[in-house]
């Protein structure tokens, strides 16, 4: 969906990364399943179900299952 500049996304067990990448508009996403690693300057972190996450835009980011990662 998207209102006035503002995308919102849901992320269900993704099974696929998103390298690399920027949103033109500001982009709010609701985790409901599965935990991805949320990669931004320089930073880490994880996103665990049930959290919810805003994306500025133009902020450089990655996304990846963490069944893609090796640890």
């Amino acid at each position: 969906m998207r209102v006035d500049n503002i995308t919102f996304t849901s992320a269900d067990n993704f099974t696929h990364s998103f390298p690399v990448h920027f949103h033109e508009q500001y982009t709010i996403g609701v985790a409901v399943n599965g935990i991805q690693k949320f990669d931004f300057q320089g930073e880490s972190c994880f996103v665990e179900p049930h959290s919810i996450f805003l994306i500025k835009p133009h902020m450089v980011h990655s996304y990846y299952p963490v069944a893609d990662l090796e640890f």
